[in-house]
């Protein structure tokens, strides 16, 4: 399943007004999953930066989205996809080259199903701030990963209720059995309100490092 990592995934990258950013993003991306298939979503569309793209990552689609929702925005990129495994993230998510290496040697251990998001790291190496509620994830995988990881083992990840939704990763299948992201939200808790679907349908929450 591995394979996945460069056949058979698809990413919705969700844009807005930040296009330098974008185009890094998109770079990174090309190099951690270089076959993979991007659809850009962009919620304020401007021709510049649509030539742009259109030149330095001729192989990304571009969508121009209203701007209602990350929730919408998220649900039109991925319908743009026919791929097993599905991702979505915002443009501002610069992943490591093996951020979707990672994820994927993770949810190869769970055939039921899973969405799995990477630890979001500071330029400096702390972990991102998402509120003192997410500080129990970080609690939980600073305690699963004290002991040193062996050469060629899986990275660490824990179970939690919620994954922020800056970068989501899980098969289509169960994307499609919860039903994705709930456009009633505009911009604030559909990422907790997806994850108890998932956990609700049995499946599990992932964070990764």
């Amino acid at each position: 399943m591995l394979q996945g990592v460069n056949t058979g995934l698809g990413i919705a990258v969700v844009h807005y007004r930040t296009p330098e950013v974008a185009l890094d993003c998109l770079t990174r991306l090309a190099r951690a999953a270089p076959n993979a298939e991007v659809v850009l979503v962009d919620t304020a569309p401007e021709p510049a930066f649509q030539q742009r793209l259109a030149e330095e990552h001729p192989r990304v689609r571009f969508l121009a989205a209203p701007n209602h929702s990350y929730s919408r925005s998220v649900n039109l990129g991925l319908a743009q996809l026919a791929t097993p495994l599905v991702a979505l993230m915002n443009a501002d998510v610069l992943v490591e080259p093996n951020t979707f290496t990672d994820l994927m040697a993770v949810l190869d251990q769970h055939p039921r199903g899973a969405v799995v998001a990477p630890l979001a790291l500071t330029p400096d190496g702390a972990p991102q701030r998402m509120g003192w509620p997410y500080q129990r994830n970080y609690r939980r995988l600073r305690s699963a990963g004290r002991a040193p990881r062996a050469n060629g083992a899986p990275p660490t990840a824990v179970d939690v209720s919620w994954l922020a939704g800056y970068l989501q990763l899980m098969p289509r299948t169960l994307w499609e059995r919860v039903g994705g992201y709930d456009e009633a939200f505009r911009f604030f808790n559909e990422d907790i309100d997806f994850c108890a679907r998932v956990r609700r349908s049995g499946a599990a929450c992932l964070l990764v490092h």
